[in-house]
């Protein structure tokens, strides 16, 4: 689901809210697959108002906004897959075999208790167009940070 809002103000004052909320069939259970993220942006073009020869156009901005990713397919439990086999000196050995299929138990471990991998910005800047355009100065600054990553843990065979 997405839900989308768009407001202004003379021209001068806006604001955009966005909420998203995403269901993932890559959870292992109903109760953990969907989750919500949301995003507001909003701007105050403060040349709108201002009488000045020199200043063509100016801009206050500020934005956050967060990113859901659901884990992989198969990143719940731990599956079987195909192996592949090697002495050091060949390409080694995969399956099937002499027309006989094989698989052993991932070499990864993998949760149940899987949460999506979040990731929120914010972003603050300013836009500023003088002496009839011939000078432009844009600044912005911004942080991201990841939560929850989804990363893989490899398991020694033995």
């Amino acid at each position: 689901m997405f839900a989308y809002a768009d407001l202004s103000y003379d021209n001068m004052l806006f604001l955009n809210v966005t909420g998203r909320n995403d269901w993932s069939s890559t959870f292992e259970t109903t109760e953990q697959n969907n989750f919500f993220y949301p995003s507001v942006s909003a701007s105050f073009v403060f040349s709108e108002k201002m009488d000045v020869s020199w200043l063509e156009f100016g801009k206050l901005r500020y934005s956050y906004a967060q990113v859901g990713i659901p884990p992989e397919a198969y990143r719940t439990r731990t599956v079987f897959t195909q192996p592949a086999f090697t002495d050091g000196f060949t390409n080694g050995v995969s399956f099937p075999f002499g027309g006989v299929n094989g698989f052993s138990l991932s070499n990864t471990q993998f949760s149940s208790q899987l949460k999506p991998e979040i990731m929120t910005g914010n972003e603050v800047g300013f836009f500023v167009s003088l002496f009839k355009n011939f000078v432009d100065i844009d600044f912005t600054y911004y942080n991201q940070k990841s939560e929850q990553l989804l990363g893989f843990r490899p398991v020694a065979p033995s």
